[in-house]
């Protein structure tokens, strides 16, 4: 996911640099519809196995029982993971960084640190409410970093800064 992110930084900043926007959006979906392939599968092989796949790595029986739980639930979260790459690969790409970082620092007071604590210690669900927390974390940013990108502010936004470096260049 990580590297077919830095691919769709290079694309659409290619695209949107050649007043291809289209092309930009044709490409993020592309690239979002394979690495959500990608990461369902492996959800569901997570899902079927965790704890299975935790064994491979030799602990106690307890150890297995909760890394197979924290296994599975991070699974639930993979897709989410991925596409927040994608999308924010995809706004670096069109000169857009503001939103991605607007994006997580909210996410993550929101969802893991508040949400940590509310499902952990006040619902005392422990490792379950931080996993939980930590999945609604890469929801809410996939969510907002989609918003962002198809709301289609960043195509007015390089043509701002290339005014803005040639008034830079003329003085």
């Amino acid at each position: 996911a990580w590297g077919l992110a830095i691919a769709t930084t290079t694309i659409t900043g290619q695209a949107v640099g050649a007043g291809r926007h289209r092309v930009a959006r044709i490409a993020v979906n592309k690239v979002i519809f394979a690495v959500s392939v990608l990461t369902v599968t492996m959800c569901g092989i997570f899902l079927a196995f965790g704890p299975q796949i935790v064994s491979v790595f030799g602990a106690t029986e307890e150890v297995v029982h909760l890394a197979g739980i924290a296994t599975r639930l991070s699974a639930i979260e993979l897709p989410f993971l991925a596409i927040t790459f994608i999308f924010v690969g995809a706004l670096r790409g069109v000169g857009d960084v503001r939103s991605p970082l607007y994006v997580s620092t909210i996410s993550m007071v929101l969802c893991r640190i508040v949400g940590v604590y509310v499902l952990a210690y006040y619902f005392k669900l422990g490792l379950v409410g931080v996993w939980l927390s930590t999945d609604l974390d890469w929801m809410v940013r996939s969510a907002g970093l989609w918003w962002f990108f198809k709301r289609e502010a960043w195509t007015v936004l390089h043509e701002k800064e290339k005014k803005r470096f040639e008034i830079q260049e003329d003085i």
